[in-house]
Parts: structure tokens; C-alpha cells; sequence
């Protein structure tokens, strides 16, 4: 398992951490999606390797973005 813990911008409310609990959640090898609003955080755990660009892709159409 990898996992890993990244800055999320753009996240306001808990309805904004829903949407990207369940984007990122529906990517491919993705296990776990655990984000902290108050720290505007998200730990992500996959069984592969976690590309930060096919995680800013599966925001896409959103106003969200994930940095380390």
C-alpha cells in the first residue's frame, strides 16, 4: 500500500470534501480517501503508485487542486 498526504485548495464546506472524497475515490487502485477540512488536507491510500497529476485530473471540472 502507498500512501500519501496532500494540500487541497479550494475547499470551503463538507460537501466540498464529499465531491473530493468521491472523485478521487473512483480513480482506479485507490483504497482510501480521507480528507480533513480544517486542515485542508487529503490522505489518499492505493495499492499502486499515487500520481499527483491523475489525481488533479480526476478534479477536472472542478474548482479543487492538489498539491504536496
Amino acid at each position: 500500500m502507498n500512501s500519501i498526504i496532500l494540500k487541497v485548495q479550494g475547499m470551503t464546506c463538507s460537501a466540498c470534501k464529499k465531491v473530493i472524497e468521491k472523485r478521487i475515490g473512483a480513480m482506479k487502485d485507490i483504497t482510501s480517501v480521507n480528507v480533513n477540512l480544517d486542515q485542508a488536507t487529503a490522505e489518499i491510500i492505493s495499492v499502486t503508485s499515487i500520481d499527483l497529476n491523475q489525481i488533479n485530473k480526476s478534479l477536472e471540472g472542478t474548482h479543487y487542486t492538489v498539491t504536496n
